[in-house]
């Protein structure tokens, strides 16, 4: 969910789909898409209303952490501190670099 403060807390949107706990929720840089990291093992990519882009799958463990780079074109996740991360565009879904 995220939540929209003016006066009191409301409901701005929802965001439903990982089966599991969410870690990390970050923006894009240019603020459109939104990146949700999951104990699912995945990484969800949003349209900022709540529409569902993609499901990043594949990873190895929970995701705990996930980062656009500056210029939005990548995406990198953190599961675990003795493994490598590997990237991703969040425009395709494509994996980039697997380390």
């Amino acid at each position: 969910m995220l939540w929209r403060i003016i006066y009191e807390i409301k409901e701005y949107n929802r965001f439903s789909g990982h089966r599991a706990a969410v870690y990390d929720l970050v923006f894009s840089p240019d603020g459109e898409m939104i990146a949700s990291a999951s104990g699912d093992k995945t990484i969800k990519l949003w349209q900022r209303d709540g529409t569902l882009l993609n499901t990043l799958e594949g990873h190895l463990e929970q995701v705990k952490g996930v980062a656009f780079s500056p210029d939005g074109k990548r995406l990198s996740e953190k599961s675990h501190l003795l493994h490598p991360s590997p990237r991703w565009s969040p425009n395709s879904g494509g994996l980039l670099q697997a380390n």
